[in-house]
């Protein structure tokens, strides 16, 4: 009963500790992504790079919209599935 009990806390929990680990790397990826943009690299690969680099939980969420990249996704349609999986504070 108790398990049953502090299942939904501890997701709930575990969400929220993601979402915190999250926010707290997107800023740092977001001014890699634009440094590497700005020196010239395309947006495409300038996120692949940042993606290798950045580590979990932000680092999977970019390797999979890297990879979408990759495989012919568009980018608006790619970043709105980034969107969609990482919600930012």
């Amino acid at each position: 009963v108790i398990l049953y009990l502090a299942g939904p806390w501890w997701v709930r929990r575990r969400i929220a500790a993601h979402r915190r680990r999250v926010n707290e790397q997107v800023a740092g990826a977001a001014r890699a992504v634009g440094g590497r943009v700005r020196v010239g690299l395309p947006l495409p690969d300038a996120l692949a790079e940042v993606a290798r680099d950045t580590p979990a939980p932000l680092g999977g969420h970019l390797r999979e919209t890297a990879r979408q990249l990759a495989a012919g996704v568009t980018v608006a349609d790619a970043l709105t599935g980034l969107k969609g999986r990482v919600r930012v504070d």
